[in-house]
């Protein structure tokens, strides 16, 4: 199960699973853009560790500096012959886990995963939601959120 909150008020991401859960936690309950990290607990069946952001650094240089060591392991990979750390497969499934979860919210009802290959969110991504039946009352099209407009607009 994958919890994450997002917007003015508590916030954070939850994730559980059936070997471990992991929390994150931003300053003050807050959500980013507006509060920055604040810590992060993992839990699996050995402990619960609290890792915490190192004093005076924030979020964005760490994401920064993770997103150049995959990188370079990609390309350490492909040189050495071996599979990469992140594996492409890997980072399909998280893709299609956000795209179903805007085309749920959207739609108001459960999106079936894996995406199907011939459908207008795996085609498109979030652009593929003009395709869908998204309901009036529908709070991401009232909103005006991935392109569409509110009935009557």
């Amino acid at each position: 199960m994958v919890n994450i909150g997002w917007g003015l008020g508590n916030g954070g991401i939850r994730v559980s699973g059936i070997k471990g859960r992991i929390v994150i936690r931003y300053r003050d309950d807050g959500t980013p853009p507006w509060a920055p990290f604040a810590f992060m607990t993992l839990t699996t069946e050995a402990d619960t560790k609290q890792i915490d952001l190192p004093p005076g650094d924030e979020l964005g240089p760490l994401i920064a500096q993770a997103m150049r060591d995959t990188v370079i392991d990609f390309a350490e990979a492909v040189r050495g012959g071996r599979p990469p750390a992140a594996p492409g497969a890997a980072a399909l499934r998280t893709l299609e886990i956000a795209i179903g979860a805007y085309g749920s919210a959207a739609i108001g009802t459960t999106v079936a995963l894996p995406l199907r290959t011939d459908g207008p969110l795996h085609q498109h991504g979030v652009v593929g939601l003009a395709e869908l039946n998204v309901p009036a009352d529908s709070s991401v099209r009232q909103r005006g959120l991935f392109g569409l407009a509110p009935v009557g607009s």
